[in-house]
């Protein structure tokens, strides 16, 4: 993990937040980073408290920010270590400020709540929008899941961002004392032939060769290289699934994951950033925390 650089947390006030807000505290103290806690004034909504009250925008706008700094320090006060966490107000929409804030503070990781008051299965719409357009890791925290993992979910495809990824699940293992899963989804050549010899379908043999193959190449992929974390054992598994988002949200749901790990693809242009079919599936499927980790500049 980046030492010295900064965590920066979205706090929203729910208790999904507060989740976040335990785990910024936690990987900073750890990371030796500086957390840094932005609250966001949604522009929106601000917009139509004006026109509802007939009140004017700075008047609307000072208040809610006193009480959202009122509202900060009973929050802080109720997380151990968030006391010296930096608070910061800003206006804009809630993803886009937060990215906003990771860029100014040079953040290497952005957490926020996986929801917001709507508890529901994978990620809300605000969280999937910071993993789309952060410029750096995103940790999506679910409710209540503020200590350590025990349990980590690393998706690999054998792309260098998947690396980086397993580099993530790997230090954070180490330190949280977790079992790393690394596990590779394929779909099987043969199964989307609309003709093929009868053999390739009715041979297990030959199935069993192929997964020990990929098995083989993947251990080969997570051997580690530094020090700190040879100790780390993963699990490896080979899992053959119509898709590969489906197959690595239901393996992290059967395994009792509390995190899980992915790649991202990377910009698509100046304005967004296009995740992929595979992380856009487990971040709307998954239940636990996920980690989007972004490609190598």
């Amino acid at each position: 993990m980046p030492t010295g650089s900064a965590v920066v947390v979205g706090v929203d006030f729910s208790t999904c937040g507060a989740t976040a807000l335990r785990q910024a505290v936690r990987i900073g103290s750890w990371s030796r980073s500086a957390v840094h806690a932005v609250h966001v004034i949604d522009t929106m909504a601000l917009i139509e408290l004006e026109s509802a009250f007939m009140t004017s925008a700075p008047d609307l706008h000072r208040y809610m920010t006193e009480e959202a700094t009122r509202s900060w320090g009973r929050i802080s006060a109720d997380v151990p270590g968030a006391a010296g966490a930096k608070f910061h107000v800003a206006t804009d929409t809630p993803a886009r400020g937060l990215a906003r804030a990771a860029s100014e503070h040079a953040a290497w990781l952005l957490v926020v709540g996986a929801h917001g008051e709507r508890a529901h299965a994978g990620a809300g719409v605000v969280a999937s929008a910071c993993a789309r357009s952060a410029p750096c890791d995103v940790l999506l925290a679910a409710e209540g899941a503020a200590g350590p993992y025990k349990t980590i979910v690393v998706g690999i495809d054998f792309s260098e961002t998947s690396r980086r990824a397993l580099e993530r699940a790997m230090r954070i293992a180490a330190q949280d004392g977790a079992q790393v899963h690394a596990v590779h989804v394929y779909r099987a050549p043969w199964a989307g032939l609309h003709l093929r010899p009868a053999a390739l379908k009715d041979d297990p043999t030959g199935q069993a060769r192929y997964r020990d193959m990929l098995r083989e190449k993947l251990e080969a992929f997570c051997a580690p290289t530094d020090p700190e974390v040879t100790w780390t054992k993963p699990r490896f598994e080979v899992i053959d699934s119509r898709g590969h988002g489906h197959g690595l949200a239901s393996y992290t749901r059967s395994s009792g994951a509390d995190l899980v790990v992915l790649g991202t693809r990377g910009k698509t242009n100046v304005r967004d950033v296009l995740l992929g079919s595979t992380a856009e599936r487990v971040i709307r499927e998954s239940p636990c925390s996920m980690l989007v980790v972004r490609p190598a500049e």
